[in-house]
Formats: C-alpha cells, sequence, structure tokens
C-alpha cells in the first residue's frame, strides 16, 4: 500500500506545471525516504522471522529465547532504528502540516492539535508544549 500510495503521489506532482512541481519536490524526497525506511524495517522484520522461526529453531530454549538472545543482533538494530526514524519523520511532517495551517489561520481540529502534541511533547524535558497551545 505504501509503494502505491508513493508512486501515486509522485504522478500527481509530476503530472502538474512546472512551477507546482518545484515547490512539491520537498515532499516528493520526504515520501521516498519514508518509503525506504518503511522498506527497511519491514525486510528486517521478515529476515528476523527466517532467523527465528526457521534457521535457527531449535536454538536451546526455543524461538522466544533465541528474540532474547538477539536483541542486539544487526537486524534488530538496523529495523528498530528505521521504525524510529520512520515514526520520528511521519510525526515531524505532522507537525509541520499544523504549523502551516494555524500559521495561514485554517482551522485546525482539536484533534490534529492534540496528535501534534502528543507526537511532539514525549520529546521535550518537561513533556509539555505549552507555547503553541492557543
Amino acid at each position: 500500500m505504501d509503494i502505491f500510495a508513493f508512486f501515486a503521489s509522485v504522478h500527481c506532482v509530476f503530472d502538474r506545471p512546472s512551477d507546482y512541481r518545484k515547490s512539491q519536490t520537498f515532499y516528493v524526497v520526504y515520501g521516498g525516504i519514508l518509503l525506504a525506511l518503511t522498506t527497511i524495517g519491514v525486510a528486517m522484520d521478515a529476515l528476523g522471522g527466517q532467523y527465528m522461526w526457521i534457521d535457527h529453531r531449535n536454538y536451546p530454549g526455543g524461538p522466544p529465547r533465541y528474540f532474547v538472545a538477539t536483541r542486539a543482533a544487526w537486524f534488530n538494530v538496523l529495523g528498530q532504528g528505521a521504525a524510529a526514524a520512520t515514526t520520528i519523520l511521519g510525526d515531524g511532517l505532522l507537525v509541520r502540516l499544523i504549523l502551516l495551517l494555524r500559521r495561514r489561520g485554517e482551522f485546525v481540529t482539536n484533534a490534529m492539535a492534540d496528535r501534534c502534541t502528543d507526537a511532539t511533547s514525549s520529546g521535550t524535558p518537561d513533556g509539555t508544549l505549552s507555547r503553541f497551545r492557543h
């Protein structure tokens, strides 16, 4: 689904006039990065599943013990890092959208603003973003 959504978006952007395409280049690149990170995460999860359930099925203690023993394996670290980066970039894009809408005076629903605040407040030292609330 992500692959289709990305390429459909790229098609819609590049089907427009040249000035529109130039202004949307950021989003095309951003979407490509998100697609690449999502693909890496899914591939590493599949590789970890193959190792746990197929290749190392007879590990002492079974697959659950193998999972615990390989938490720091390269494929788990890379997969979890890609998933975390995807979440951070996706939340960052949401924050950008909310700030752009507020700057333009557009109506922003409380649900969108709360999601934006929830997504970013966990990264602040005190856990609040009171300056963004009106």
